[in-house]
């Protein structure tokens, strides 16, 4: 919980316990709309799909470290946005491409439209921006 409370404590928002086991117990919903991120490789993201009841369901991850606060520890971002799921293979492209830790962007953009009948919508849909090395960077982020 102490990770968590220092996460809340950075990025803003409140840790709270999540059905999980083990050492995914815990989540924290923050207030930054985005958080900037360090990514190891283009296998820290993938991306499949799961059937359920009501069909298949994409389930992407992403595994990182925050940049702002590198020593914290691994942390692990989990959508089951269908947009999200499609641009994992183009995220992964950009990060193979670095070959080395990269710095990037978690946002979660707040995308609003109006449907049939004038029916007005909202979501937010997680992005990543591959940035650039974490080697060219972090020697200007404060640890």
């Amino acid at each position: 919980m102490d990770i968590a409370v220092a996460v809340a404590q950075l990025l803003g928002g409140q840790p709270e316990e999540w059905s999980a086991s083990g050492e995914e117990c815990y989540e924290v919903l923050t207030d930054s709309p985005t958080v900037p991120i360090v990514v190891d490789g283009s296998d820290a993201i993938t991306a499949n799909l799961t059937i359920r009841d009501q069909g298949p369901q994409p389930n992407t991850s992403i595994v990182f470290r925050l940049a702002d606060k590198y020593g914290l520890g691994v942390f692990r971002f989990q959508s089951a946005s269908w947009k999200f799921a499609a641009d994992a293979h183009y995220i992964g492209e950009k990060l193979a491409n670095i070959r080395d830790e990269s710095l990037c962007e978690l946002s979660l953009e707040h995308v609003r439209f109006t449907g049939g009948n004038q029916v007005r919508a909202s979501y937010r849909k997680p992005t990543i921006k591959v940035l650039k090395p974490w080697n060219d960077a972090h020697r200007l982020i404060p640890q």
